[in-house]
């Protein structure tokens, strides 16, 4: 996994740092940071993360290999630091394969950058595969943020 140690030692202590400086408008609409207690250490931990903002709900989709997403499970309190404002809000994590696919193609419907990056393909109208969203789903899971 030579891309989750480069994201995890590099690129998210970077992104991290960008999203708290004063030159955080350049990721404001890309990345969120999200923060949370781990289960096991108990200790406070930081991710950031692409989003989709849907009036008071924040859409992530994570690759399933990753970690973070696990203390989530339940639903779990977070602190969102959103457009260089900390927000209290409440995240419930999505594993259904139906479910995260809908997630998917929310995000490929959006912007259809995400829909090459996932590897989904969309018709002349945009519209997402369903084959290929069920596809992408199979290695993804959803979290929803519910801001206060």
């Amino acid at each position: 996994m030579p891309t989750i140690n480069f994201m995890n030692t590099f690129a998210n202590p970077f992104i991290k740092l960008l999203v708290h400086s004063p030159l955080h408008h350049l990721v404001d609409n890309n990345v969120v940071l999200i923060s949370y207690i781990g289960h096991k250490s108990g200790k406070t931990n930081t991710v950031p993360a692409n989003y989709l903002l849907e009036e008071k709900t924040i859409h992530v989709i994570s690759i399933r290999h990753r970690n973070w997403w696990r203390n989530l499970k339940g639903g779990a309190s977070v602190e969102v630091l959103l457009k260089g404002k900390q927000r209290n809000a409440w995240a419930v994590l999505e594993e259904e394969q139906e479910i995260v696919a809908k997630e998917v193609d929310l995000f490929c419907r959006h912007d259809p950058k995400y829909a090459q990056y996932m590897q989904v393909h969309l018709n002349a109208n945009g519209i997402p595969d369903p084959k290929d969203l069920m596809e992408a789903a199979r290695n993804k899971v959803a979290v929803i943020i519910k801001l206060y």
